[in-house]
């Protein structure tokens, strides 16, 4: 029978650990390596019909030896088609890669970078032009760290607690880049009440149905909000992040989720610095939820749990889920 963990995720509560410096212990070490921070988003998104849109984003690079094993850094692009009567997808191909000599000493004496892409550059990279582009689709870039003793980072062999939206490292190596319509900016913000219409794999994915408060994230169309939940730890949060895609909601991948599927009494006496488990990550659902630009009333978020199989060894993946916000 498969139980949530939640005995051992209350007493955690009552520990005054900084998670955040058990992720760099973890990862920071000679046995695991290193990772590339999302220091700062820019510009998550671009614009339909605008060439001289922009995606741009800050990095900064942290390894066991400060930096010092940084060797380069591929990144991969391509293109996903989500207009039915259309079929422009492209597959994932190396698109830039920046050396080491590349990196500029940011504030933390840390190795930083500066990732900005017009939408043409990334049009003229995948070989389509722009009216073969529509708004919900997106481009994809994929990031692989080289350190210089050979080892890679990429998304496919990086931990949940590295990868997550909230992490101290935020690092998926992954980023999607909605093409969107700009949306007012006085809408899809304020006093929300959420509800879960469908449940996950456990039951509702967020215990219980609440109260939200819907903020402006980093670009015009993309907003956050912020979840109370009784079993996170001290400096634990969940916060949900979508983006406003003309008629849809679209979910932004790898949000901390808190799920677990290991029993109490599979691991007694655990490490606390290693259990419970990290949890998983919920990520967009392949089908996106249809609103309206103009009427912020009522929409919705479908989403799945255990994306891309980030279910932390429970025995299920991409399992979908959807919850309804409806404006107080």
């Amino acid at each position: 029978m498969r139980k949530r963990y939640f005995l051992l995720g209350f007493i955690l509560c009552l520990i005054s650990c900084s998670e955040e410096d058990n992720v760099i212990n973890q990862v920071l070490n000679a046995e695991r390596g290193a990772f590339l921070r999302t220091s700062n988003i820019l510009q998550g998104e671009l614009y339909v019909n605008q060439p001289n849109s922009t995606f741009e984003i800050e990095l900064e690079e942290m390894d066991s030896a400060d930096g010092g094993l940084l060797s380069s850094v591929d990144v991969y692009l391509s293109f996903i088609d989500n207009t039915p009567e259309n079929n422009t997808s492209t597959s994932s191909n190396l698109f830039k890669t920046y050396n080491a000599s590349d990196f500029t000493t940011g504030p933390n004496n840390l190795p930083v970078i500066s990732l900005r892409y017009t939408y043409t550059e990334l049009l003229e990279a995948v070989g389509l032009l722009i009216d073969e582009t529509h708004c919900k689709d997106q481009f994809r870039l994929d990031l692989e760290l080289n350190l210089t003793d050979g080892r890679v980072f990429k998304h496919e062999n990086a931990a949940n607690s590295v990868v997550h939206t909230i992490s101290f490292s935020r690092s998926p190596f992954s980023y999607l880049i909605n093409i969107v319509d700009p949306v007012s900016e006085d809408l899809f913000l304020g006093e929300y009440q959420m509800v879960h219409i469908e449940d996950g794999f456990f039951g509702p994915t967020f215990l219980f149905d609440q109260p939200v408060l819907i903020e402006q994230g980093h670009s015009t169309n993309v907003r956050t909000f912020e979840l109370k939940h009784p079993f996170i730890r001290v400096r634990g949060r969940i916060v949900v992040e979508f983006t406003i895609a003309c008629d849809a909601s679209i979910v932004t991948k790898y949000i901390r989720a808190v799920d677990v599927c290991q029993d109490i009494n599979d691991a007694p006496n655990p490490p606390i610095e290693t259990f419970p488990p990290e949890g998983g990550v919920i990520g967009p659902d392949i089908f996106f939820a249809p609103l309206s630009m103009t009427d912020d009333t009522v929409f919705e978020l479908w989403y799945v749990e255990g994306f891309e199989g980030r279910s932390n060894g429970c025995d299920y993946s991409d399992f979908p889920a959807k919850i309804r916000l409806t404006k107080q």
